[in-house]
């Protein structure tokens, strides 16, 4: 294992010990909002509150899957499932006009829309993926929504949306551009995935503001290479022997036994019907 990988591993044990009960906090805090009329603003912090128990459940479930516990996988689906409660509010309140003061239409939620997605793929989610590609479709296609430009300028994104037929392939810059370019060439596909590993290495500092791998789970477990090879087995296609430190047969199996569990979780249960509360989730996200 790369020197940046063992520091990674050290600062998000380290982060994940800083954060103490999150999932009490959470509780606190969604009692706090419950009591607020209800409204944008009150969704809005439910939003806030959904993505922080996101990353840390992610952040904890990443940590668990590479400790070989089995609390990992089941972690990494809550924090898919918060995450996707994330990605609802705002496309609800973008749907409202209420995101209009406070960001640049969906682009502060696009990279996390196509990261899910691929998390939803790894773990054979199948309603969570069809549901995740068709925001990530409407992202792609309204640039009211994202600007064109911000997919030119963030390449896993549009690299991911290429993977569902979304987007064109100008947005995606290397190492990806190289995976779509040589998906029946092996040698060159591994070389590709082996360079997509490394500049997945380099953007998962946690905290990193930049960095499209920073949040939990995405960081130390490369669910955009996963899919890749999650893609190409579902259609039938040759398995791939990418060596990487990122990848170990840990996770590589994973495309081999993963399969959808329902996942009880009373705060997120909750989190779900205070946020329904606010705005209509089902009729705008």
């Amino acid at each position: 294992m790369c020197i940046s990988v063992r520091q990674e591993l050290t600062k998000r044990r380290a982060w994940l010990n800083d954060k103490g009960d999150a999932e009490a906090r959470a509780e606190a805090q969604l009692r706090e909002v419950s009591a607020r009329p209800a409204g944008d603003d009150t969704a809005h912090a439910l939003s806030g509150i959904a993505a922080s128990l996101a990353s840390f459940l992610g952040v904890r479930g990443e940590l668990a899957v590479l400790d070989s516990r089995d609390s990992g996988w089941r972690d990494v689906q809550r924090s898919l499932l918060c995450w996707r409660l994330r990605i609802a509010v705002e496309r609800a309140l973008y749907a409202r006009g209420a995101l209009s003061q406070r960001s640049l239409g969906l682009e502060h939620t696009a990279r996390v829309v196509a990261l899910s997605a691929c998390i939803a793929v790894v773990l054979r989610r199948v309603d969570d993926e069809a549901w995740l590609v068709r925001q990530l479709s409407a992202m792609q296609t309204d640039s009211r929504m994202v600007r064109p430009r911000w997919w030119t300028n963030h390449s896993v994104p549009s690299f991911v949306a290429r993977l569902f037929d979304l987007g064109v392939i100008d947005n995606v810059k290397p190492p990806y551009r190289a995976i779509l370019e040589h998906g029946n060439d092996e040698r060159q596909l591994v070389r590709a995935l082996g360079a997509a590993c490394d500049y997945h290495v380099a953007h998962m500092a946690i905290g990193h503001p930049s960095h499209e791998f920073a949040d939990g789970p995405f960081g130390l477990i490369p669910f955009e290479i996963l899919a890749i090879l999650a893609l190409r087995q579902r259609v039938g296609r040759p398995s791939v022997p990418v060596s990487h430190q990122l990848l170990g047969a840990r996770l590589t199996s994973t495309l081999a036994y993963a399969t959808p569990t329902a996942v009880d979780d009373p705060l997120l249960a909750a989190l779900t019907a205070e946020a329904n509360r606010s705005v209509d989730l089902a009729r705008d996200a």
